[in-house]
């Protein structure tokens, strides 16, 4: 399956964004506030938490703008592919279009899971911010899992969307050196594109002797048929 440099750059710069999601959101997970640094507020009718602002809560606002600009990236070339596909001379589905299909699907659950990462992301974020700047959090609550499932899911969503760009530029033929590269399996519309692709000659039509019809001689022309006594 060969694939476009185009489409080779895109896959990479999207999954190293997705990458740096998912490192910076385990290294969120990893410096999150824990109970040893909860202090504990207690007055007459108040009684709550403070904590000193972690590295977390700035990782996990990174890792969720990270997973967000990949998503954007991939979904902006998909649906061009979708576009481009529809208006292209030899943007014929190759076999059914049965990648074309998985690709949706796979499209559409990765924004399900991006979907899931971004507000795992979101919420931790928001939990590691009470307490902080002279707040108070009444609840003390801590962040459990939030940053590490989060980081899963952006792991996820990459290789879904990802693969998803990788199947739907491989669906359908490609153009190179002006001939339409097919599988064997095409349709007619290939052929004639083929047929008629720049660089290709037209196939010359038989040259065919020109006979006149009957009674079609003007008069003067032609053979005396007049019989002489």
């Amino acid at each position: 399956m060969a694939l476009g440099k185009n489409v080779i750059i895109v896959s990479i710069a999207v999954s190293v964004l997705g990458l740096l999601s998912a490192i910076l959101g385990f290294a969120a997970q990893a410096t999150k506030t824990r109970v040893s640094d909860l202090v504990v507020v207690s007055g007459l009718y108040t009684y709550g938490c403070v904590h000193s602002t972690s590295p977390a809560l700035r990782l996990a606002l990174g890792a969720a703008l990270l997973i967000l600009i990949s998503q954007i990236i991939i979904s902006i070339f998909i649906g061009c592919g979708f576009c481009n596909q529809r208006g292209q001379q030899f943007s014929v589905p190759a076999q059914g279009g049965n990648k074309r299909n998985i690709a949706i699907i796979l499209f559409i659950i990765s924004w399900v899971t991006f979907s899931t990462c971004f507000k795992y992301f979101v919420v931790g974020a928001k939990i590691e911010e009470r307490g902080t700047n002279g707040n108070v959090d009444y609840s003390c609550s801590l962040v459990s899992r939030q940053f590490a499932i989060g980081a899963s899911m952006a792991l996820t969503t990459i290789n879904l969307s990802v693969g998803a760009y990788i199947l739907l530029n491989s669906s359908y033929c490609t153009q190179a050196g002006g001939i339409a590269m097919c599988p064997p399996s095409q349709t007619p519309q290939i052929a004639v594109a083929q047929q008629f692709a720049p660089g290709v000659p037209e196939p010359q039509k038989p040259s065919q002797a020109y006979y006149p019809p009957p009674n079609s001689v003007p008069a003067g022309y032609g053979y005396n048929t007049q019989s002489y006594a």
